[in-house]
């Protein structure tokens, strides 16, 4: 009786061991994240309600972050993590390739409309087209990305 005892005891401490590997496996890890903000104009002026995506370049980790721009052009981006609960502010360290682009529905759900009068040139709206590569830092970031209307196209990948 002893031996069983002696193999359910270490059972439960390795089976303890495994599960807690796993909890921590498993965490988001928030701390790799840098909050990052900034603004987004078009030819000096703010570009009001729309997305801006961090798309992450080969050896950056992780799935990229996005925002909407508000008003007065400014963004604080979101991490997008697969099987997330809660909302990540920020982005992993490294390089980005960034694009802008009309948003699919607006801050109530609803289909978004594109802003009369202001269009976002077509060469920052694909990832295979975007001269706008950053770099997130260590540390919290801030990151202005401004288009403009006479940009050449290029192609990249």
């Amino acid at each position: 009786m002893s031996e069983w005892k002696s193999f359910f005891g270490r059972f439960l401490v390795a089976g303890g061991t495994v599960v807690g590997l796993i909890a921590c496996g498993c965490s988001s890890g928030e701390s790799e994240f840098v909050p990052v903000r900034g603004t987004v104009l078009l030819d000096g002026k703010p570009l009001a309600l729309k997305q801006v995506v961090f798309s992450p370049e080969a050896g950056t980790p992780g799935l990229g972050s996005g925002a909407m721009t508000q008003a007065d052009g400014s963004f604080e981006l979101l991490a997008t993590v697969g099987g997330a609960v809660k909302t990540i502010k920020g982005a992993r360290p490294g390089e980005y390739r960034v694009t802008v682009v009309e948003p699919a529905s607006d801050s109530t759900g609803e289909l978004a409309k594109p802003n009369e009068g202001v269009r976002i040139p077509t060469v920052y709206t694909r990832r295979q087209t975007t001269p706008l590569v950053v770099t997130v830092g260590r540390e919290q970031d801030v990151i202005d990305i401004e288009l403009h209307t006479n940009v050449k196209r290029t192609h990249r990948e």
